[in-house]
């Protein structure tokens, strides 16, 4: 559960430009969550609940499920936004 509403956040064409609402990815990932990263980028299921980058990847879907809305600066008092 959860895993396809993390791929359509992560989706684009990547034949065509980033393009802000018509062509880029709803999630972005910080370069400074290395973990995470790495985890997407190995992670194939196949070692069920055993797998060694599982628990990262359950993160996004537990994420997913709460269907996160960002709050702009201003609203939330916080520098940069947030999201709750």
């Amino acid at each position: 559960d959860g895993l396809d509403m993390v791929s359509d956040w992560l989706d684009y064409d990547p034949n065509r430009p980033l393009e802000p609402t018509t062509n880029e990815p709803s999630l972005y990932i910080s370069e400074e969550c290395g973990n995470l990263i790495w985890a997407l980028e190995h992670w194939t299921g196949k070692d069920g609940q055993k797998g060694a980058c599982k628990d990262w990847i359950d993160l996004l879907r537990y994420a997913a499920h709460a269907d996160p809305v960002f709050v702009p600066e201003r609203e939330n008092r916080s520098e940069g936004g947030g999201y709750y």
